[in-house]
């Protein structure tokens, strides 16, 4: 991976993502981070596969969150360094992966045969036609068996590059235990443990956007524990057990693939008599850790 000059391309009124093109090798991570306004979709993958990001001047993409009209003024004010489709130097890169079916890509391709153009379903609710592209990345599928469907479909979970995450940020834990705020939190049955939770980094409300990306992730950085016991799709897990926290989940999924088997809970009672279990456990902490 090293070696592949990787883009990823997403429309301007794209809500998602950066709100700025870059090149990776002029910005820091920290910097990167900064250039998301709402929901942290596909950060760890511009890290894992140290890509470049262009924003194109284009407004295609019938999928969205928003009503668009309503907040249009609010993304092109956030919004830098746009670019034109004939700034872009398609060829330069091995894999271009987007985040919208904008252009025409069977042209492209006769222009760039040696170029891999990839068309990333960046959230399950708005999945559209292919549209030529060589491939499709599902993020919502957790087979891990490469090619699925068609053979053009490919299991493509959210990369969450820990070991790169672990030189950037600073990681010193507390006794915290990390809810995810998506649930009713019952702060009052963990004597030893102060409870946090910090509304994940969203895609847009009617005050604007949710810009806390960073103040999420250092509060995983100091949290112990991380507990989800509603049924999502499961993107928070891998991500907490990068920063080093012992991830508590109910039974879906993700579940299986990042948490410990100890870790699969029932209820918030089953989790507080694991952790209590932990405390007193160093040897059963570590391998939960490893």
């Amino acid at each position: 991976m090293e070696n592949l000059k990787v883009l990823i391309v997403k429309e301007l009124f794209d809500e998602l993502g950066p709100y700025e093109s870059f090149n990776f090798n002029d910005y820091n991570t920290l910097e990167i981070l900064k250039t998301y306004k709402s929901k942290l979709s596909g950060y760890y993958t511009i890290i894992a596969f140290e890509a470049d990001h262009i924003i194109l001047n284009i407004e295609k993409s019938k999928y969205s969150y928003i009503n668009k009209n309503k907040y249009k003024h609010i993304i092109k004010e956030k919004t830098e360094k746009v670019k034109n489709i004939e700034e872009v130097n398609w060829g330069y890169y091995d894999i271009i992966i987007f985040r919208n079916n904008i252009l025409n890509i069977k042209e492209l391709k006769l222009k760039y045969p040696k170029t891999k153009f990839l068309l990333e379903h960046v959230e399950h609710c708005f999945k559209n036609n292919d549209n030529g592209f060589d491939a499709i990345l599902e993020h919502d599928d957790f087979s891990l068996n490469g090619y699925i469907k068609d053979k053009k479909h490919i299991s493509f979970p959210y990369i969450v590059p820990f070991q790169k995450l672990r030189e950037i940020f600073e990681i010193k834990k507390e006794n915290k235990i990390f809810f995810d705020n998506r649930q009713k939190i019952i702060s009052n049955i963990f004597d030893d443990y102060q409870i946090i939770s910090t509304k994940r980094p969203e895609i847009c409300l009617n005050n604007g956007f949710i810009d806390n990306n960073l103040e999420y992730i250092q509060k995983l950085c100091v949290s112990k524990f991380f507990v989800l016991l509603t049924k999502r799709i499961g993107q928070c897990l891998p991500e907490a057990a990068a920063y080093k926290c012992i991830v508590f989940s109910i039974n879906i999924p993700q579940s299986k693939l990042i948490c410990h088997p100890y870790c699969i809970i029932n209820n918030i009672e089953d989790c507080k008599a694991k952790i209590q279990k932990i405390d007193k456990d160093l040897n059963l902490m570590e391998e939960i850790l490893e």
